[in-house]
Order: C-alpha cells, then sequence, then structure tokens
C-alpha cells in the first residue's frame, strides 16, 4: 500500500510541475500568444518540398 501512495504521489507531483504550474504562469501573465503568425507562416513557407 506505501509503494501505491508513493507511486501516485509522484506522478501527481509530476503533473503538477510539468502541467499546472506553468499553465497557471501562463494564465497570470495575461495569456500572450504562444506561437506568432509569422513565425509560423516562416516555417510552412520554408519547410522541405
Amino acid at each position: 500500500m506505501k509503494l501505491l501512495r508513493e507511486i501516485v504521489c509522484y506522478v501527481l507531483g509530476g503533473v503538477l510541475f510539468v502541467g499546472l504550474i506553468p499553465t497557471l504562469m501562463w494564465l497570470a501573465s495575461g495569456m500572450p500568444d504562444l506561437l506568432s503568425i509569422d513565425i509560423a507562416r516562416g516555417g510552412v513557407a520554408i519547410s522541405p518540398q
């Protein structure tokens, strides 16, 4: 039972550290664009054929 609790705690901690905290920081900063339109257009225009 202790092993299961430790595994759940590690998974939950990882999800919080990787997903929730950066999302809260992004929301607190006013939700700036994650990818500029110019960068996306440049990536499509430069892609190899």
